[in-house]
């Protein structure tokens, strides 16, 4: 059981920090943002796929990119999030990539001898290897413009949200993939749902997370004022 990291309040502003959802099949993010009477809620949703379709490493993402898998599959990358954090010197994470390998077009490498990275093929020949990480951060990249766009003005602060049985690892990568984009990121799951002002002492809620591919619950416990996840369901 480990403690969930919940965002520090009183950090931020009221509507100065955006939700991301970053998933296997689709990445979506949401906020608060300026309405005819008072703030209101949007939401916006893309494939999580990306493309490097030129030879300046532009990338394309979400449906431009999965469109782009028609003219060079192996250019269109998808199915990445479940290869965040992963150590390829390590059996039971080696055998997810394995399983990720026989399933896409595009190339599957390693990192520094351990973590997995994917091949990308330019125009002109030349082989780049990028890292998870890396792929993941263009993501949430395009998800914070399109925040930013709909608001107006510049966003720094961000929670994302990962699934219950990510490890510390995959938790870390995801949080290096909102820093390249430029984000502030604390990890939360259920805390982000104020859950901590709901719940009575020794109280339980379910916490679902259901995805394009998996889904998986867990129990959230209040206890001394702080959240704590107990085992996956």
């Amino acid at each position: 059981m480990h403690t969930n990291s919940t965002p520090d309040r009183s950090r931020y502003r009221p509507g100065a920090e955006i939700a991301i959802d970053l998933g296997n099949t689709n990445s979506c993010v949401a906020g608060y943002g300026p309405g005819e009477m008072e703030e209101t809620l949007f939401r916006f949703c893309i494939p999580s796929w990306v493309a490097f379709a030129d030879d300046d490493g532009t990338a394309l993402v979400g449906e431009a990119a999965k469109n782009y898998a028609d003219a060079d599959p192996e250019a269109a990358i998808f199915g990445f999030k479940r290869m965040l954090g992963l150590r390829r010197n390590h059996e039971d994470e080696e055998g997810v990539v394995q399983r990720l390998i026989e399933r896409v077009p595009y190339k599957i490498g390693a990192k520094n001898f351990a973590r997995p990275s994917v091949q990308v093929k330019a125009k002109d020949g030349a082989v780049r290897q990028l890292d998870v990480v890396e792929i993941a951060s263009v993501v949430v990249a395009e998800l914070k413009k399109m925040a930013e766009d709909h608001l107006g003005r510049n966003v720094r602060h961000a929670v994302v949200t990962v699934p219950q049985h990510f490890s510390d690892p995959s938790t870390w990568a995801a949080m290096d993939a909102g820093k390249i984009a430029g984000l502030d990121v604390p990890i939360a799951a259920a805390g982000a749902y104020g859950l901590r002002g709901k719940l009575r002492e020794d109280g339980n809620a379910l916490v679902l997370h259901v995805g394009g591919g998996t889904a998986d619950a867990s129990v959230v416990t209040l206890m001394d004022g702080a959240l704590f996840l107990g085992e996956m369901i």
